[in-house]
């Protein structure tokens, strides 16, 4: 007789949903525990006390499995409670995935105690490589470079394949941040098939949808093929094994692949993306993803729109493209020039340069320089431009 872990194994393979996942049986399982009723609401008390019990029991439940049910059950409360559950299992329980957790959701103390913890067991030496260099990755203390160095020699000295993948993962965030897009494409060639054979786990559900990411973002900003990019993006966004952190952003950078034809129509798509990345990353307590939603994310979209606001609290940048979007076109160059005589100058800063100035030459430049920096998306709307001046 199978039990309450078979069953939910036999029904995953490597397409199964999160939400199949949640049989009935798991539900029996919580209550059997006695943590937890369905009338009772969570709190950190029961997610430690699941998090025991998960240890004890001969049957256990996913990690995937109990961060969707949070997520659910109590979503404005899923990082701590996490962090409780992590916090609360036994040793050599789940360690894999309470690593991913702890970087995918940033949360740097957590990750350093798991650290510390199996620091100098031999059977997770090589997990502890890596999440060390990631701890390293997410708090910024190296450069992109560095990334991309440090992880081909740790892809050198570790054996586990989802190791494999996930310094591969890390090389195309590196990459992306130094628009290397040929090269992501190298990279994503092959981790799709080195991901269907890794074993169900959180961790391989968070690197499938880091890599789905990655593709609908090669469509978003080296091909410019925003329609397809808008339907994977969606897909990431729509599939519940999608962690939340990679779901914010996948909201955001959607909200991007609507930009023109929301302009296109003056509609509030595009806007409506941003707002719910915003109010999602508020509930899952992520403040880092909300602060850039509102703090840069939003003003540049708005302002393309050609809304009035309050740009005080924008980047500088921004706060010279509110001024053209009022018609302070001399104020919005002198904060320009000041800006580029600083060395801050860059593509989106001669986009509005151009846009104040009403140069067709230099605003047929920044769409070129659109393309070769690849921002791609940036194209349309700048076509849009030009055809505006010369008419």
């Amino acid at each position: 007789m199978q039990n309450e872990n078979q069953k939910a194994t036999a029904a995953m393979d490597t397409n199964t949903t999160t939400t199949q996942a949640l049989t009935p049986e798991m539900e029996t399982h919580l209550q059997r525990l006695k943590c937890w009723r369905r009338e009772q609401k969570f709190t950190e008390e029961v997610m430690h006390g699941l998090a025991a019990s998960d240890g004890a029991e001969r049957i256990r439940l996913y990690f995937e499995q109990v961060i969707y049910t949070v997520r659910n059950a109590a979503p404005e409360h899923l990082v701590s409670f996490m962090n409780a559950y992590v916090r609360g299992l036994k040793d050599g329980v789940q360690v894999p995935d309470s690593l991913e957790y702890a970087v995918l959701f940033q949360q740097i103390d957590l990750l350093k105690e798991i650290l510390d913890q199996y620091e100098g067991k031999p059977f997770w030496q090589d997990w502890m490589k890596v999440y060390r260099f990631l701890l390293s990755v997410i708090e910024g203390k190296l450069t992109h470079e560095e990334v991309l160095k440090q992880s081909q020699v740790l892809k050198s000295e570790v054996r586990d394949q989802s190791l494999h993948v996930r310094l591969d993962l890390v090389a195309v965030t590196a990459h992306r941040n130094l628009r290397n897009y040929e090269k992501i494409n190298v990279l994503l060639q092959h981790l799709s098939k080195r991901l269907d054979v890794l074993e169900f786990s959180f961790m391989k559900s968070a690197l499938k949808s880091r890599m789905e990411l990655a593709e609908a973002r090669t469509l978003l900003f080296s091909t410019g093929d925003v329609s397809k990019a808008e339907k994977k993006f969606s897909r990431v966004i729509m599939n519940n094994a999608t962690p939340s952190a990679l779901v914010i952003a996948a909201y955001q950078d959607r909200g991007l692949s609507m930009l023109n034809q929301s302009l296109v129509e003056q509609s509030k798509n595009c806007l409506q993306s941003f707002k719910i990345a915003m109010s999602r990353a508020k509930q899952f307590g992520l403040e880092k993803d909300y602060e850039q939603t509102k703090r840069e994310y939003l003003p540049f979209v708005r302002n393309l729109h050609g809304q009035k606001f309050d740009a005080s609290d924008a980047p500088l940048k921004e706060q010279a493209h509110q001024l053209i979007v009022r018609g302070e076109n001399e104020r919005a160059l002198y904060l320009i020039e000041d800006l580029s005589a600083r060395g801050m100058g860059e593509v989106f800063l001669s986009f509005y340069k151009a846009k104040a100035l009403k140069d067709t030459e230099l605003m047929s430049q920044v769409r070129d320089q659109f393309k070769d920096e690849n921002f791609a998306y940036m194209v349309p709307i700048v076509d849009r431009e030009i055809r505006s001046l010369d008419n």
